[in-house]
């Protein structure tokens, strides 16, 4: 492939995913930005062989994810951390437990490789798992499609079920916090903030990418985003930049699908099915624990363990009558710790299998 025709293909294939996931997200399709890109690349990939996206383009997707990520942790998150400490364990330990066994199980009885199967079950972010899914070797697009389901369950599903089974439970009211208005946030620090943010997170990644650790471009970037915002309080990236790490990473899932892996998807409705049910008992097992061990309420102990993003919890959290900062605290380390702790779990855990 000659370098212009592969930058002729490139052009082509970005702007077909950052307009079809523009489209999605306009009509409010949870995580738009990045099924529209894995849509619209895959649909061009599929009927034309044209869609294209280079190797750094994932590396880059990668930073800017993490960057994402690292900006979102204060010193308040951080301050609470202490009290919150065997709720976090007990939430992790469940989850992880969770993905370890799901996941044996969606090998053993399904026709997914090994990697691909413990990757289709851990329960992280769809914008981060399927990108570290690749380099690690898995199947992107079947976990691409399970995380989705995953996704959409947690959003659509989990909370209107919780709310259900703790009607009437009353849920305390905590004293006033204060809280940070991010969109403020970020018109008040100057545009130089942002490139050494994302400056920070690229040596960072390049580290870990170097280091040779699986997920290492991500967690890597994280843990020097973390590190450059509670040092310097100067640590912020813009929504756009979080929604462009969504077109890349979708539109590099998206290019790598062809006719026949379509045919192959069939393979993993089973296997998301599985996986669904078992987050389902994980979470009301995982909330009972919590309200009996830990003095959570029974709402607020389910949402903890609901399989859905840090943000996205916050939100529907709130309209379900759940106001706590714990939850926040700790949806957001439970993103942390599956981007960088589960897949080297999951790793080792491949290694003994072979």
């Amino acid at each position: 492939m000659s370098g212009a025709s592969a930058m002729f293909r490139f052009i082509i294939t970005l702007f077909i995913a950052i307009s079809v996931g523009y489209a999605a997200y306009r009509v409010k399709i949870p995580g738009g930005f990045m099924v529209g890109a894995v849509l619209g690349s895959a649909v061009l990939s599929i009927f034309t062989g044209v869609a294209y996206m280079p190797g750094w383009t994932k590396i880059a997707a990668q930073v800017t994810a993490g960057a994402f990520i690292g900006c979102g942790i204060s010193k308040s998150d951080l301050a609470g951390f202490r009290s919150l400490l065997r709720p976090i364990l007990t939430l992790l330990s469940m989850m992880l437990a969770l993905n370890l066994l799901m996941g044996y199980l969606v090998y053993r009885f399904s026709p997914l490789d090994a990697v691909t199967a413990f990757m289709c079950a851990v329960p992280g972010g769809m914008s981060d798992i399927p990108i570290i899914a690749a380099e690690m070797g898995a199947d992107a697009a079947k976990v691409t499609a399970v995380q989705f389901l995953r996704m959409v369950a947690g959003i659509a599903i989990f909370p209107s079920v919780i709310r259900a089974m703790t009607r009437g439970e009353p849920q305390p009211q905590p004293a006033d916090a204060p809280v940070a208005d991010s969109a403020l946030a970020e018109s008040s620090k100057p545009r130089q903030s942002f490139f050494l943010t994302l400056l920070v997170a690229t040596a960072g990644g390049l580290l870990g990418r170097a280091l040779g650790i699986p997920a290492g471009t991500l967690a890597f970037a994280v843990i020097a985003s973390v590190l450059f915002k509670l040092t310097t309080d100067r640590a912020v990236l813009p929504m756009w930049a979080k929604r462009m790490a969504q077109v890349l990473s979708g539109a590099y899932i998206g290019s790598s699908i062809s006719a026949p892996d379509l045919i192959e998807m069939r393979q993993v409705l089973v296997p998301a099915l599985l996986i669904l049910a078992g987050y389902a008992v994980n979470c009301f097992l995982t909330g009972l624990l919590l309200h009996r061990g830990c003095h959570f309420t029974r709402r607020e102990g389910m949402l903890a363990a609901t399989p859905a993003g840090a943000s996205d919890m916050a939100l529907i959290s709130a309209d379900l009558g759940v106001t706590s900062p714990n939850l926040v605290v700790m949806q957001t380390l439970r993103l942390l710790a599956v981007v960088i702790i589960f897949p080297q779990v999951v790793h080792l855990v491949l290694l003994l299998l072979h």
